[in-house]
């Protein structure tokens, strides 16, 4: 039997068999994939190629024997194997050969294969090529194609008695293949044998014929003058909406129209039903519709509603003087107002910071064009203009006075003064539970042991609050930005640290600072309670939270408790 050492051989065998038949790998290193495995079976990438007992069967004990069966390798066989060798390892699947990949020696005089088994073979030859048939005329669509691939000329044969070849095996089944490529083994039974081979042969020969047909006809696009079309009328539209804001849909149809451009361009076609289309538009235009389709495109685009810019720019102009303008001082009054601490909030600064620019925008007049529409501020804007420009800046306005009210308090100053100084003068050194045991005095055995006790901050604040909540505080100072979280050691344990604009904002300031923080339900405990004192202390202060509740118990009460102290904040 064959071994390991016998590979050499086994792939000299193999590339003499498969040059024989021609149909020798593109690359003759690619036969090393082949090799006997311990099995003695051979293998091809590993996977199962000649199995041990058909070697047995056949009488193949040596490399001389193996060469000698090889040399009755049926031709589909053989070009199925180049395939799966020109390709790299694992495109193309192995599947292990039979009895019936063997040839016994070609039909001739008397011994001549049944009628039953040529009208078996005629039979699938006709199914074959109507197949390829159907697709080819679907696809090429009129075009007559050439027989220059051998998946055209499968497809346009017709099996006569005189140009097939028929050959027995050794197995006693016939082969049977036609000069067009079609081939089949027909069983002692008279039946066709189907394997999973003759079926990849099929799938291959039919992305072969849409290839070409794809091909076929995007040089034809290009020889008929539809792709220099297609741009002249892309280039027609863009000249015509120059200057104009338009509607989302005809935004739509340009976007479309480019795409198909482009596709024209690189010759991108897909299939559409049975047909081929160019992608861009949905659905992607048929192939010899495309004339029609740049023709009615350009007539909807250039009959499209639009407006002048300069018209939409006075509209906006007066909106701003009206309303938008007054709005805007709101917004940069609240600003001012702040707290510097609060200032430096990301999320306070950079809602600020979007109004700002949108206003900015607004006020300037200047206007943007995307796919047709109108941006501001890098915010799109929709008809009517005016209105909508000014509902934005209000929901600007509305987020920004949302996280102003989320920082706006005198409550806990002492807490975030302790907590920022504290991590100002020891940054990177503890975490928040470890900051806030040093504030509050603890006497756990980790900071009595770590010397923390020492440090001038350590009690600061004492019998003043509880560990919780300047953990609490802590944790939503790291929540605004204002302290920032690296990780420490081996384990990467967190550890704080002040941000660069706190860190100056602390060092200009020698004086405590008015800090900012809000515990997330003091308002609602205060409106449960029905405190209208504390509401009113936080609605003069600015909490944005406070304000609304205050408004809405006047509203419900007007000659109560709340409506007098709502009417004294507001005069205020």
């Amino acid at each position: 039997m064959l071994t390991k050492g016998d590979s050499p051989a086994v792939r000299e065998a193999f590339r003499l068999a498969l040059e024989r038949a021609g149909f020798g790998p593109a690359r003759p290193e690619s036969l090393s994939r082949i090799r006997v495995s311990s099995q003695k079976n051979i293998v091809l990438d590993d996977k199962l190629l000649v199995g041990r007992e058909l070697l047995e069967r056949c009488g193949v004990g040596s490399a001389e024997g193996l060469r000698e069966l090889l040399s009755r390798l049926a031709p589909t066989a053989a070009a199925w194997l180049k395939r799966v060798l020109d390709g790299a390892p694992g495109q193309v699947a192995v599947m292990p050969l039979t009895e019936l990949d063997f040839l016994g020696y070609e039909a001739s005089g008397e011994e001549r294969p049944l009628g039953a088994f040529v009208e078996a073979f005629k039979k699938h030859h006709e199914w074959y090529s109507s197949e390829l048939r159907c697709l080819l005329e679907a696809r090429f669509a009129g075009i007559v194609p050439e027989r220059s691939s051998g998946a055209v000329s499968r497809a346009l044969c017709e099996v006569s008695r005189e140009e097939y070849v028929a050959v027995r095996t050794v197995g006693g089944a016939w082969v049977f293949r036609c000069p067009c490529g079609v081939s089949a083994v027909v069983s002692s039974q008279g039946h066709v044998q189907v394997d999973k081979r003759g079926v990849a042969q099929l799938e291959q020969d039919k992305a072969t014929i849409v290839n070409l047909a794809k091909s076929v006809w995007a040089e034809k696009l290009s020889r008929d003058g539809i792709v220099d079309s297609a741009q002249r009328c892309l280039e027609r539209v863009r000249e015509s909406l120059a200057g104009y804001f338009y509607p989302a849909a005809v935004a739509k149809k340009v976007s479309e129209l480019e795409a198909l451009v482009r596709n024209l361009r690189a010759g991108n076609l897909v299939v559409r039903g049975e047909v081929l289309a160019v992608p861009g538009p949905q659905p992607p235009v048929r192939v010899y519709e495309v004339k029609d389709y740049l023709c009615s495109t350009l007539e909807e685009i250039l009959n499209a509603p639009k407006v002048p810019a300069g018209e939409i720019q006075g509209v906006l102009r007066q909106a701003w003087e009206n309303s938008g303008k007054e709005l805007w001082e709101e917004v940069r009054s609240r600003w001012e107002a702040l707290p510097e601490l609060c200032k430096i909030m990301p999320l306070v600064k950079n809602a600020y910071g979007e109004a700002a620019a949108f206003a900015e925008q607004w006020e300037k007049g200047n206007l943007a064009l995307q796919d047709g529409a109108v941006l501001m501020g890098g915010r799109r804007i929709a008809p009517p203009y005016g209105d909508n420009a000014l509902a934005e800046l209000k929901q600007l306005k509305q987020r920004f006075e949302f996280q102003a009210s989320q920082a706006v308090s005198p409550q806990a100053s002492d807490i975030i003064e302790a907590a920022l100084r504290f991590f100002m003068r020891h940054p990177n050194q503890v975490g928040a539970t470890t900051a806030a045991a040093i504030l509050t005095g603890s006497r756990a055995q980790k900071i009595v042991k770590e010397g923390y006790t020492k440090l001038p901050e350590y009690g600061l604040l004492k019998s003043r609050c509880s560990q919780r909540k300047v953990v609490e505080v802590i944790s939503w100072l790291t929540r605004q930005g204002l302290l920032q979280v690296t990780y420490k050691g081996y384990y990467g344990l967190p550890v704080l640290k002040v941000s660069g604009p706190v860190a100056e904002l602390l060092k200009e300031s020698g004086a405590v600072l008015t800090t900012t923080y809000v515990e997330e339900d003091a308002v609602p405990k205060a409106a449960s309670r029905k405190d209208w004192e504390v509401l009113a202390e936080m609605a003069g202060q600015g909490v944005f939270a406070a304000r609304a509740a205050l408004a809405t118990a006047a509203a419900l009460w007007p000659s109560g408790k709340a409506a007098r102290l709502w009417k004294e904040a507001s005069a205020e």
